[in-house]
């Protein structure tokens, strides 16, 4: 579960492969995204609540942007389940860390903002694998 960091919303994941996008006040469900293949362990929103990064046993980190009710991206790179995620303050990192004893930084600058010219190496970054691996 995860609170929409601007909005009366509220994310949920769970044992369906599901992710839901709730409205507080309403009670009713906004967003469904499917693409999961196993249970979901965990969800982080980006600072400016525009995306939602979703993982869990399938290995696997997904990118959601909210506004348009799409998956952005797949992050690959974990080898086992991913329990724990969250974006940077200044929502330019996501961290992720699972059962593999790592935790991977990824460029969520370029992930999120994939027409960006500024950043030269913004389509590379954007590739499933593209992490920094940090051994604990």
């Amino acid at each position: 579960v995860a609170f929409h960091p601007n909005c009366n919303y509220v994310a949920t994941g769970s044992c369906d492969r599901t992710v839901r996008l709730w409205d507080l006040n309403t009670g009713s469900s906004v967003r469904f995204f499917t693409g999961h293949k196993g249970a979901i362990y965990s969800l982080a929103f980006s600072p400016d609540g525009r995306y939602l990064a979703s993982s869990g046993v399938d290995k696997r980190i997904l990118v959601w942007d909210l506004a348009e009710g799409t998956l952005l991206t797949e992050l690959k790179g974990h080898t086992d389940t991913v329990y724990s995620m969250r974006f940077s303050r200044d929502g330019n990192m996501l961290a992720s860390g699972g059962v593999d004893s790592c935790v991977k930084l990824w460029n969520a600058h370029a992930i999120c903002n994939p027409d960006d010219e500024d950043d030269e190496a913004n389509s590379e970054n954007r590739t499933s694998s593209k992490s920094e691996t940090l051994e604990v």
